[in-house]
């Protein structure tokens, strides 16, 4: 995997690409809920993605959470995900 890094990653020539991480329980809210944002793009000359789907999970506890999403809107020249995934324990 070859990348740029300036403000955001920048992935060239990427066929598969999955991010976790973690936060520490001590640290959040108390809450039964909680909403999960990510945030995705891809440049103009991206290639590849049309018929792809972009998975996108959450986990707490014994709970997943799943979303299938594609590339097709598109803001300012750019394929763009934008969704939120509302995980509950």
């Amino acid at each position: 995997m070859y990348f740029r890094s300036h403000d955001d990653a920048e992935l060239i020539q990427v066929n598969w690409l999955e991010v976790t991480g973690c936060i520490d329980n001590i640290n959040i809210a108390k809450k039964i809920s909680y909403e999960i944002g990510f945030t995705m793009s891809l440049m103009t000359d991206a290639f590849g993605w049309r018929d792809s789907p972009v998975y996108l999970m959450a986990k707490w506890g014994d709970n997943t959470q799943w979303r299938k999403v594609n590339l097709t809107t598109e803001i300012n020249g750019k394929k763009m995900i934008s969704k939120t995934i509302t995980i509950t324990k």
